[in-house]
């Protein structure tokens, strides 16, 4: 049981990360992608930087905390439901 808790626990934390990545690239992506200079964001350690940098600051800068408050959420509660529904007790009829 405590297994089961330790396990939910993590991947829960693991899904609002992959959430808040998916909604960083998304904005990232879709709203700065007209960056003033492109050589920026050069290699792969830069552009993730990036990324989550324009991601929390869009973030930070909303209106409304909505649309990244759902995504990291439910994100995260996708996956915490994994563990739950793979450790669940088989009892036999």
């Amino acid at each position: 049981m405590i297994l089961k808790i330790f396990i939910t626990i993590i991947c829960f934390f693991g899904g609002a990360f992959l959430g808040f990545f998916i909604y960083s690239f998304v904005i990232a992506y879709l709203i700065e992608q007209n960056l003033p200079n492109k050589e920026i964001a050069v290699g792969l350690l830069e552009t993730t930087k990036m990324i989550f940098l324009i991601g929390s600051l869009r973030m930070g800068e909303l209106e409304e905390y909505i649309a990244p408050t759902i995504t990291i959420i439910s994100f995260a509660t996708l996956f915490s439901i994994f563990p739950i529904w793979l450790l669940k007790s088989k009892n036999p009829a």
